[in-house]
């Protein structure tokens, strides 16, 4: 009897261990690779009680995020204004995850100014640019290396959220040179925003974080846990300003603090994962000029 019992908790025990595991894939899978259509799964933290016990065994459904009617150019899509004079400099804008280049049009109209270019950009998988899957600002960076490398004059890089992971991993690790870069709604550390994501839905952390990170490395081809804006800001060889929401529900003030120490840090109180052009422009802009007043702009 005893060794009936055991045998039928061995069996239980690996049956739940596979369960798990099955949907710790299908959930990485689902982060990691849009849909074409279909309602897009609200963000943990907007979520009923219900809609999260769902979501467990559903997993998310994000649709590819729509292009716009911008102009295109080969390749990756990318909308240019020019400045009304001649040109002094370039300033470039990444959107975040699960969107396009529109959703940055708050913060490149609030730094519009008179012979500075704007260029904004979908990334792989967004928008109008081609495929369906993201690295949440992995080789994402490389994207932005593309699409600015080689530009003339005072380079500014503006990143919200992934496009801010991107914009450091590529003027940190990859080695682009900018004359300054704007990093707002950042996370720190890849498995923290992990984590933090199963706090938002009221779940311990333990083991879905490990699992996720686990099965999403395997599914992308780079491990996950590397994948860390904070080691990568200490390696930019350009002035940084890091912008944070104190009542950010996804990245954490630590995670902002842990990237501030190695450039300038304005948090904003009341200020959620947005940016802050997009709430106050008055106040992206106060903070922004005299940051980057020694560039020209």
């Amino acid at each position: 009897m005893r060794k009936r019992w055991a045998g039928g908790i061995a069996v239980a025990l690996l049956a739940s261990f596979g369960a798990v595991n099955v949907l710790a894939w299908n959930h990485a899978y689902a982060l990691t690779h849009f849909v074409e259509a279909g309602t897009r799964t609200p963000n943990p933290e907007d979520l009923t009680g219900l809609d999260k016990a769902k979501l467990l065994f559903t997993g998310a459904r994000i649709p590819k995020p729509a292009g716009t009617d911008w102009p295109r150019e080969e390749g990756l899509a990318v909308s240019h204004t020019s400045g009304e004079r001649e040109t002094v400099g370039t300033i470039f804008f990444f959107h975040g995850y699960a969107a396009n280049r529109a959703q940055v049009s708050p913060t490149a109209a609030a730094m519009d100014k008179g012979g500075w270019d704007l260029i904004s950009v979908d990334f792989r998988g967004h928008g109008d640019s081609p495929g369906n899957t993201t690295s949440v600002g992995w080789r994402e960076a490389q994207d932005v290396v593309e699409v600015v490398e080689g530009t003339q004059g005072p380079v500014i890089l503006y990143g919200f959220s992934m496009g801010a992971a991107a914009i450091l991993r590529a003027t940190g690790p990859l080695g682009l040179e900018v004359d300054a870069v704007i990093a707002e709604g950042c996370f720190g550390r890849f498995d923290t925003t992990v984590r933090q994501r199963f706090n938002n839905m009221g779940l311990p952390p333990w083991p879905g974080t490990e699992l996720l990170l686990f099965w999403g490395s395997r599914q992308m081809g780079f491990q996950a846990a590397d994948h860390n804006p904070q080691d990568y800001i200490s390696k930019v060889n350009a002035p940084v300003l890091v912008l944070h929401g104190q009542d950010d529900p996804r990245v954490t003030l630590e995670e902002a603090q842990a990237l501030g120490q190695y450039g300038e840090l304005v948090v904003t109180p009341g200020l959620g994962h947005q940016q802050l052009a997009e709430v106050d422009r008055a106040a992206f802009q106060a903070a922004v000029g005299p940051f980057l007043e020694p560039i020209g702009y």
